[in-house]
């Protein structure tokens, strides 16, 4: 009870400082200081063996400003602070501290092109082909009219085999198709690759095509489809994605909050397809549900996988949530595994 005291008795003080220094500071650089704090449980119950329980806090601080019109600066700092700490020997219950993005960004730097240097995370088009945190790097940006680009390298020198470069390109209203997004991302020594999107929306249907191949030690292909519904019903909306991946486009490294992410390692390298019907439901103006599973069908081995999520969301108020997440590995070669994870979470 004394750690939840003391841990409570900081946020409340940074929730009661935060508008203090914005408020100081925004007279020279239009400063706007906010935050999310989130109080986490996370249940694992596999069939066999012990159940465990874990709750974390959760504590990110964003900072923006504006030195000059065309100038803007943004950083979020995070840190994670367990409860029950997993390693004993450790004398602090910081789990993580880290400065997760810092970046600065100028406007119309070069004629129409922006200047963006600093700690980037990078997320690919539908986070299919990368997800990346914590890359300090410097891009180069053109975004007039229907046309959007950008072209970014990794500036950390102490690995060259983590340097990366990317490109993503857009393009929208272009009347037979409503979008086309283009990325491509070269790891040095860890090979490289592409995806291109095709969408389309009508009047009560949101359709998209994505093609994609990865080049690490041989070629890997992917093909997926996805398709989404306007309000069927008052608060309905319903969702279905198909997904064809050759064994060795997926890497979790690259991938870490895609559909992906979500493969049991044992066949993640594996020719995989894959099935995800899915809803979400406004049962009122402050619940929340959604609900996805997903059914990976391996095509090498017989070892399948579904995976069901379901997630409540529930509004107490305009700052503050509670959501409570259940996931269900159903595994056709091992034991199935349980998770639950209850959240508490204020933004200020």
């Amino acid at each position: 009870m004394k750690k939840i005291a003391i841990l409570l008795t900081l946020t409340l003080v940074v929730a009661l400082a935060a508008p203090a220094m914005a408020g100081t500071i925004m007279t020279r650089t239009d400063m706007k200081v906010s935050g999310n704090l989130e109080i986490e449980n996370k249940y694992n119950d596999p069939v066999t063996g012990d159940s465990t329980s874990q709750t974390v806090g959760d504590l990110e601080i964003y900072v923006e400003a504006n030195p000059a019109e065309n100038v803007t600066f943004y950083s979020v700092y995070e840190v994670i602070y367990e409860f029950e700490p997993k390693n004993t020997n450790s004398s602090s219950n910081i789990k993580e501290e880290n400065l997760k993005e810092a970046w600065l960004k100028v406007d119309n730097m070069f004629g129409p092109l922006t200047l963006k240097a600093g700690r980037i995370e990078e997320t690919a088009t539908d986070e299919i082909l990368y997800d990346e945190d914590q890359e300090e790097g410097v891009e180069l940006i053109y975004d007039v009219g229907n046309v959007y680009a950008k072209l970014g390298h990794s500036i950390d020198s102490s690995d060259t085999e983590n340097k990366a470069l990317m490109f993503q390109g857009k393009l929208i209203d272009l009347g037979l198709v409503d979008a086309v997004a283009l990325d491509y991302l070269d790891y040095n020594g860890k090979g490289d690759g592409y995806t291109l999107k095709i969408g389309k929306n009508h009047s009560f249907v949101d359709a998209s095509i994505m093609l994609g191949e990865v080049d690490k030690d041989d070629d890997a292909n992917m093909f997926d489809f996805r398709v989404s519904t306007e309000e069927l019903l008052p608060g309905v909306t319903t969702s279905l994605e198909y997904a064809d991946v050759e064994g060795g486009f997926i890497n979790k490294g690259w991938q870490i909050d895609s559909v992906f992410a979500d493969v049991h390692d044992d066949i993640d390298k594996d020719d995989l397809d894959m099935i995800r019907p899915g809803f979400n439901f406004d049962l009122s103006d402050k619940l929340n549900i959604d609900f996805s599973y997903a059914m990976f069908n391996n095509d090498d081995t017989d070892k399948d996988q579904d995976y069901l999520d379901l997630t409540f969301t529930y509004d107490l108020n305009k700052y503050t949530y509670l959501e409570v997440e259940y996931e269900d590995n159903d595994y056709d070669w091992q034991d199935n595994k349980e998770i639950l994870t209850t959240t508490l979470g204020a933004d200020f």
